[in-house]
């Protein structure tokens, strides 16, 4: 049996017999699959990949359908709790493939070594190397990969957030600061050091900048993440996060990937350079 021949059920909600047609299609996806499963026509990888489709197709076209059902409440909460539920069950299937299927070294297994460094490597590289050799280590990372996915996930499908250009430099805070307290600083601590509170509008600019930020470091974006930072004006903030690198400490997973990527020998050998002056 291919396959590509496994279809995701058809919803429908005219009836209370449609939707229990609805899920006996479901279970009868899951059947075809561990048939072919237990027939040696697909591996166990396969298997998990497509449990996985069948369940986001699913969980899908029942928000497709909950769309529709506004006018309806009952049916409407209804259809969105079952679409969560499977959404749940997409996210285990994705769990299992990042831990028994991904068939790759979640710290990177492609990093670029600075050339002629006598078999030095940077800090990065060594964590790295430990992490992929070290079973326990290792499936921590694979978990955090699954995290940062489910993460990136949602962000992808979440409303694009936008924010103007020096968004995050507190002006309203400055000009109540300068004419109620004579003072025009506004470094990220002179509201502290002045014992001043921030401007009503840049607390809300501050918690919805923050809020973006979280989205973006707990997909693995710590990148992302500066940059938006410089882009709302918040340089400072983005020498913060950048501590451990563009990506983070230790990137893994696609972070991972992207860091093989963008790291050329030279920058390696300017890193480890840095770190041998720093002892």
């Amino acid at each position: 049996m291919a396959l590509m021949e496994i279809q995701p059920p058809q919803l429908g909600w005219a009836s209370e017999h449609e939707e229990n047609d609805t899920a006996q299609a479901l279970d009868a996806s899951f059947a075809q699959i561990l048939n072919a499963l237990m027939s040696d026509e697909i591996s166990a990888a396969v298997a998990i990949h497509h449990f996985k489709k069948a369940s986001i197709l699913a969980m899908q076209q029942y928000r497709e359908s909950a769309s529709s059902l506004l006018h309806r409440a009952a049916h409407y909460i209804h259809a969105r709790r079952i679409a969560s539920e499977l959404e749940s069950q997409a996210a285990s299937w994705q769990l299992l493939q990042h831990l028994y299927c991904s068939g790759y070294t979640p710290a990177g297994d492609s990093l670029a070594g600075a050339a002629d460094a006598g078999g030095l490597q940077t800090y990065r590289e060594q964590v790295a190397g430990i992490v992929n050799e070290n079973p326990d280590l290792r499936r921590c990372a694979q978990v955090v990969c699954w995290l940062e996915s489910l993460a990136a996930q949602r962000l992808q499908e979440a409303p694009a957030v936008r924010f103007a250009h020096h968004e995050g430099l507190w002006r309203e805070t400055l000009l109540t600061s300068g004419t109620a307290a004579g003072t025009i600083e506004l470094d990220p601590d002179a509201p502290s050091r002045g014992k001043l509170k921030l401007a009503a509008g840049d607390v809300k600019g501050e918690e919805r900048l923050a809020a973006q930020l979280w989205q973006l470091i707990r997909a693995g974006k710590v990148r992302e993440a500066c940059q938006l930072c410089c882009q709302a004006g918040q340089a400072w903030r983005c020498l913060s996060l950048a501590g451990g690198g563009e990506w983070g400490p230790l990137p893994v997973g696609e972070a991972a990937a992207e860091a093989a990527q963008q790291v050329d020998q030279q920058a390696a050998a300017d890193e480890l350079s840095w770190q041998v002056e720093g002892g």
